[in-house]
Order: structure tokens, then sequence, then C-alpha cells
């Protein structure tokens, strides 16, 4: 049915929040049971980030409601974004971000995909791509070519009569 795990998780994850949706609508039989099997496949879909973000997005929006602080969950919101921000290009950019990584994730931090590549490799790489691009990228200090020049491709752009 699904092509991927990583298309699995993530349509399982939305299931399971149309359940909590219906839940808390009062249609609490089939929301509760809408959540309960979305997220049991979503969990066995071999989806790492979908497994690990979903049940802490929830905690997000559930917790400052059930103690009453609902300022908690944009604040909460942020924070996370901030924390997956650091997180994701820091390993790349941030040498102390890197080597805590390497220090309490040996595993994860050395971690091959399928490919064989290394995703720190792969960000390293790309961020080397990059600096060696002037900001708007070679394309402005090419010149046009004979087809730009000659308004080839442009002939679907003529006027009306």
């Amino acid at each position: 049915m699904f092509t991927h795990k990583n298309i699995a998780g993530p349509i399982m994850a939305c299931f399971s929040f149309a359940g909590l949706y219906l839940y808390r609508r009062g249609q609490r039989l089939w929301g509760a049971s809408i959540f309960c099997a979305a997220m049991i496949f979503m969990l066995h879909s071999g989806s790492k980030t979908t497994a690990g973000l979903v049940p802490f997005s929830i905690l997000i929006v559930v917790l400052p409601s059930l103690i009453g602080m609902r300022l908690g969950t944009p604040i909460l919101f942020a924070l996370a974004i901030i924390a997956a921000a650091i997180g994701t290009l820091g390993i790349v950019f941030l040498p102390p971000v890197k080597h805590l990584a390497a220090l309490y994730f040996p595993d994860l931090y050395r971690a091959h995909d399928a490919v064989g590549v290394r995703r720190r490799d792969a960000g390293g790489a790309a961020v080397d791509r990059l600096r060696l691009r002037e900001l708007l990228g070679h394309a402005a200090a090419v010149e046009p070519g004979p087809a730009l020049r000659s308004g080839l491709g442009h002939q679907n752009h003529r006027a009306r009569p």
C-alpha cells in the first residue's frame, strides 16, 4: 500500500491527529480507535523521525492545555523549532554541537545510510559546495548562450493581433 516507510509514518501521523481531533469533538470511540490504530501502525512502520516527533508534538500541544497554561503551547513550539534547527544545522556548522553529538551519540553520529554515506559527511559536502559558489550562483556570471540571444524559447509569447 505504501511505497516507503517514510511515507507510511507521516500519513499515519496525520491519521493519529485526525483521531485526536475526533476525540476532542465528542466522537470519543471513533477518535480513540483511529488514534490508537494509527499510532500502532506508525510505530511499527520503521519511520524513526516520525515515531520520535509525533509523540513529542502531541505532548507540546496537549500538556499545556492540561495544566491550564495555553500560552505554553506557542512557547514550547518555538523552543522545539529552535532546538531542531540547532540540532540539524549545528551538527554541520557548530563545532560544539558536532562534538556533543560525537560524544553522546557515537553510533548515531557515525551511522551510515543505506547507500553508505554518512549524513554529516553529506551535510559537510553541501556546505563545501555552497562556499565555492557566489551568493547568486554561477548563472549570474555566465554569458547567455545562442538560444537565449536569438529569442528561442519565447515563441509562444508573441503579441496577439
